[in-house]
């Protein structure tokens, strides 16, 4: 064993022996130990060489020293930084660096290597080593041997290290690496796994099966469960490569992600169109639909700038909404939209009458089923369209419960067949359009997490900048936004279109406008813008974009005759109709009449002639018991209950009419002389002559009730017609 000759004092050997000076300096004088003495502050002290000690003396001074250099904080070394492939490598070597540093450290103190691997060793288990220190001498143990309950290493496995780190080995474990080679029978299994119709491992596993069987064995038929472990070996995306198509892996695959933060408000609009998420009432017949509403949003600021509400989806409504964006909050450099045919078409991209090329704005597609180029416009849908549809009634979004869905389907699908729509709880157009507006507000005023932070000035908290302060922002820095003078706003927004001119007349949607003045235009295709909203007149510009003139919806036509002579013919055919149906009834009741036998009106019997109803009224009479006064059915003229300028009827004529004035409610009621309740003519008649009396002078009950239920009656309807025309 290598000795050392390091000196000690007194204080040393007594705190190793733990036993007083006296008792020290006694023993060395008995067995005379050497010294030496150097001069400290205070006078000479003594020193003893370690070596020059007894050995139980030796052993004991060493083991303190080595304790006190243990408790001792290291030095700061620089160590060299481990590279390994794993955390817990890089940790474990990381570790045993360290422990080693702190050998070679206590060695110097004296002792050997087995002598300060068992110290740090005694001193781990005894508590007396940093908790530091422990946790390093456990770290540095290798977990295939035994495992001793402090999870310390052995003293062997110390000295080990202290080797490897001679010898220039490697410090960090090794671990067991994962067999990634594909087996023989991969590719073939993939072929069944790799498939649009997503099968599961069981399902692609049997299918497997089955070819594999109809083939010759070229290799070991593996398990559903090896199977499922070279699953869990493969990359995602290699996985799902058949399973998914091109578009599907793109969510899987790398992207680019754009930064707008050197764009200014105006460089770039991004638009596209969203079917609400909710239903309305259709503001011409009220029935539930789901609205089209285009937005349009600023990409340097995330401000919705633009948006408009249509029916549907169309031209017209990305016209609409970027005029609207383009009159409150400027004209865009670029406008980048998707390849829909609301945005790829004559109305806004035609350099000579599309909107973009009247603004000056260059338009931008983005690739085909790439929306994720288009996340700021897309994420709005969500984020302010989705999230109002879930506030209202009539939502039928993808969030909503299935169940939940199906019911409100069928309520309202049931109140369209019954025709009661109207209680149906829908919001009006109207008050749609006035709830989006509110919610546009409330997004642009709130803080968006893709603008840069700020200090709330009210809280003074950390937050982001909302699409409004953005925006405020830009403008207080300088920048002004490129807007449309008052003179250009009303010709700038009018959609155009190319048109044939044919003898002065323009078709467009299936309507004819007329000028004279261009008659020198004949055979030419001139633009023509439109208002979509007063279909009455079209403006015409000459190629150059030079104002000509306007023409009006059918300037040129006349009727076909004139209306008085038509109206004249009308009237005409109707009554000789009216005519036709008169004669038509009366032929008609005869018909009915036709079997009825005409009873005489006087009973003639030899020497005698008695009038029916007065032969009636005897017999009547003779009949009653006694006492019964006889019923008269013919009451004299003056007896009836009459007043004003009513004339009371005489009897009628016949018993038809007779039973006819019942049912018509005049009890004792006949026509004028002459006449016969079976007349038409007679009854309407009658009717005008006393439907001037009041109410009250009338007969009696049925009388009013004749006279005010007589005019509902088709009989009174073709006289009173035919009566209006002969007066005429």
């Amino acid at each position: 064993m290598k000795k050392s000759n390091q000196i000690v004092p007194y204080q040393e050997i007594c705190a190793a022996l733990k036993i007083t000076k006296s008792a020290v300096e006694k023993r060395a004088k008995k067995e005379a130990w050497p010294y030496t003495e150097h001069t400290v502050s205070g006078g000479k002290k003594r020193f003893f060489a370690i070596s020059d000690l007894p050995a139980d003396i030796q052993r004991a001074v060493r083991l303190h020293v080595l304790e006190q250099a243990a408790r001792a904080p290291l030095p700061a070394v620089e160590m060299e930084p481990v590279f390994s492939e794993t955390e817990r490598q890089r940790r474990v070597a990381e570790a045993r660096k360290s422990v080693i540093q702190r050998i070679a450290q206590l060695q110097s103190s004296g002792g050997s290597v087995r002598e300060v691997c068992g110290a740090l060793l005694g001193m781990a288990r005894l508590g007396t080593l940093d908790e530091a220190a422990v946790r390093s001498l456990q770290l540095c143990r290798d977990p295939r041997g035994q495992c001793s309950a402090d999870g310390l290493p052995s003293l062997r496995s110390l000295q080990r290290l202290v080797e490897m780190e001679a010898h220039g080995k490697v410090l960090a474990p090794r671990v067991r690496q994962k067999n990634l080679s594909v087996p023989a029978w991969g590719a073939d299994f993939l072929r069944h796994w790799q498939r649009p119709e997503k099968p599961g491992v069981s399902q692609a596993y049997r299918s497997f099966l089955a070819e594999a069987g109809c083939l010759p064995a070229s290799y070991p038929i593996p398990s559903e469960h090896m199977v499922r472990r070279f699953l869990k070996k493969v990359g995602t995306v290699a996985l799902n490569a058949g399973r998914f198509g091109e578009r599907d892996l793109k969510s899987l695959r790398s992207f680019v992600r754009r930064d707008s933060g050197d764009l200014r408000p105006g460089d770039v609009y991004t638009m596209d169109g969203h079917c609400f998420d909710a239903e309305i009432r259709h503001p011409a017949h009220g029935r539930p639909f789901r609205p089209e509403i285009t937005g349009v949003v600023d990409v340097a600021t995330r401000k919705l700038v633009g948006w408009s509400v249509s029916l549907s989806e169309s031209g017209l409504a990305v016209l609409d909404s970027l005029r609207t964006a383009a009159l409150r909050n400027g004209i865009p450099a670029v406008l980048y939209v998707d390849r829909g045919s609301g945005y790829v078409n004559a109305l806004i991209k035609d350099e000579g009458i599309g909107l973009l090329g009247r603004l000056g704005t260059e338009i931008s597609h983005s690739l085909p089923y790439n929306s994720q180029a288009r996340g700021v416009i897309e994420r709005s849908h969500q984020t302010i369209w989705v999230a109002a549809a879930r506030e209202i009634p009539g939502f039928v979004g993808a969030g909503m419960d299935r169940q939940a869905r199906q019911a409100m389907f069928r309520v309202t699908r049931a109140a369209i067949k019954a025709g009661t729509v109207a209680r149906l709880p829908l919001m009006d157009f109207d008050d749609f359009v006035c709830y989006l507006t509110g919610k546009v507000a409330e997004y642009n005023a709130r803080p968006h997490r893709g603008l840069p932070k700020l200090s709330d000035p009210a809280t003074g908290k950390i937050r982001h900048e909302s699409p409004d302060e953005a925006w405020a922002r830009h403008v207080a820095e300088g920048w002004a936004p490129e807007v449309v003078k008052n003179d250009h706003i009303v010709p700038l927004f009018r959609p155009m279109t190319k048109c044939a001119i044919r003898r002065c007349e323009i078709t467009l949607h299936n309507k004819r406008y007329f000028s004279p003045d261009l008659e020198e235009f004949h055979g030419e295709t001139l633009p023509v813008a439109f208002d979509i909203h007063d279909p009455q007149r079209v403006w015409v510009y000459d190629h150059d974009g030079r104002f000509i003139l306007t023409a009006e919806l059918d300037a040129n036509k006349v009727p076909y005759m004139p209306m008085s002579f038509i109206e004249q013919a009308r009237e005409k055919r109707a009554a000789a109709r009216e005519k036709r149906l008169v004669s038509h009834l009366a032929e008609i009741r005869e018909e009915r009449n036709a079997g009825v036998i005409e009873q005489p009106e006087r009973i003639v019997l030899p020497g005698l002639s008695i009038p029916r109803e007065a032969l009636a009224a005897e017999v009547a009479r003779l009949s009653l018991p006694a006492g019964d006064a006889p019923v008269s059915t013919s009451a004299p003229r003056d007896t009836l209950p009459l007043e004003g300028n009513f004339t009371a009827p005489s009897p009628p004529a016949t018993l038809p009419g007779r039973e006819r004035g019942v049912e018509m409610g005049l009890e004792n009621w006949a026509p004028p002389q002459g006449e016969t309740m079976g007349d038409a003519e007679a009854r309407f008649a009658e009717w005008l002559r006393i439907s001037e009396t009041p109410e009250e002078e009338l007969p009696n009950q049925r009388a009013r009730i004749w006279i005010s239920s007589y005019p509902r009656s088709s009989e009174y309807r073709m006289l009173a017609r035919q009566h209006k025309t002969s007066a005429v």
